[in-house]
């Protein structure tokens, strides 16, 4: 069964939406700046998002992508 989450709009977002999204922003950050993964913490990860997911769902994201 595929996890969802719910984002800040109240639509839903499936963890593989989020997970994509966030390897594609992590990479990015890597590119751009010289800027560890270590530094990359939910609340930036929020905040350059605009709050378009909710902290909850980006904490769980990079949960999942650690293991």
């Amino acid at each position: 069964m595929e996890t969802v989450f719910t984002n800040t709009d109240s639509t839903n977002i499936t963890d593989m939406d989020v997970l994509e999204r966030l390897k594609a922003f992590m990479e990015h950050e890597a590119r751009s700046c010289s800027m560890d993964f270590g530094c990359i913490t939910p609340e930036y990860v929020y905040r350059m998002w605009g709050g378009s997911v909710a902290m909850e769902d980006i904490e769980a994201a990079m949960k999942l992508m650690k293991s």
